[in-house]
């Protein structure tokens, strides 16, 4: 099944990628697409639908962050 996935406002111009057939935030790397910039929302909806970022349902450790996600992925773009 194939995943859709859009972006939405939430709160004080912060967005988060969320899963269009059931609504839910979605999770890439173990870290929530969520509490975003419009930036960094725009840049992992075009990762996820360029097939660089995975979804996933597990979160990370406390420590991980979705900045360094973002980063590793695009660094691995570039390259």
């Amino acid at each position: 099944m194939e995943h859709r996935h859009a972006i939405r406002r939430i709160k004080d111009g912060l967005w988060e990628v969320y899963d269009i057939d059931d609504g839910r935030v979605v999770f890439a790397d173990g870290v929530a697409l969520t509490n975003l910039r419009d930036d960094e929302a725009l840049d992992a909806l075009e990762l996820l639908k360029g097939g660089f970022l995975v979804p996933s349902s597990a979160p990370k450790p406390a420590d991980s962050s979705l900045a360094d996600t973002l980063r590793s992925t695009i660094r691995k773009m570039k390259h």
